[in-house]
């Protein structure tokens, strides 16, 4: 019989953990109106806080969601659809992308300036500066060609960048450009 290595046992934990809260119940539409998408630290201030549930899943990755503000789809909604075509790094096939500005995002989070951090299903993680942000537009994608971003494929949000014409700058952002984005940490908690 075959075991994973001793790292990726981990990992692999990890993702399981998530993938079974995330899919716990059958498809888990993503329009469904009451079901936390994504989790951004933050200050909450007046904000529902990250679901206690939760914490399973977080502490799989070293989070502790407390105090965290959790978005469900439609509460994302209300912050402006924007639309953006890019592609997928590695790919050339164009798909429109919808979802709030990340900076709104952030700001709805009381993290307005600081740095988003997202992580990903599978662990990974960058640090995307405010500037970039400001100058370059990036979204928090939840539907792709108006299907929601399936749990799985690059759901259930998505960071896009817009093409820049600049292709120099626009080959910087496609790293940045996370799927499968669960969390978004912030330096605003810390």
């Amino acid at each position: 019989m075959r075991t994973l290595p001793t790292l990726a046992r981990p990992i692999a934990t990890s993702v399981a953990i998530t993938l079974a809260a995330l899919l716990g119940a059958p498809a888990m539409a993503q329009d469904a109106p009451g079901r936390t998408i994504v989790t951004v630290q933050g200050d909450t201030g007046d904000l529902p806080a990250a679901h206690p549930e939760a914490a399973t899943l977080y502490s799989g990755f070293g989070i502790d969601p407390e105090g965290d503000i959790a978005f469900t789809d439609a509460e994302l909604e209300t912050l402006g659809m924007v639309e953006v075509e890019s592609n997928l790094p590695g790919t050339s096939d164009m798909v429109t992308y919808s979802g709030p500005l990340l900076t709104d995002v952030l700001t709805a989070a009381g993290a307005e300036g600081q740095p988003a951090m997202p992580m990903a299903l599978d662990g990974y993680q960058v640090e995307i500066a405010w500037q970039d942000m400001v100058d370059h537009g990036p979204i928090l994608a939840t539907r792709a060609d108006g299907a929601p971003l399936p749990i799985g494929g690059n759901g259930p949000t998505m960071v896009v960048f817009p093409v820049l014409e600049d292709s120099e700058t626009y080959a910087m952002m496609q790293p940045l450009q996370v799927w499968a984005v669960f969390y978004i940490g912030t330096e605003a908690a810390e």
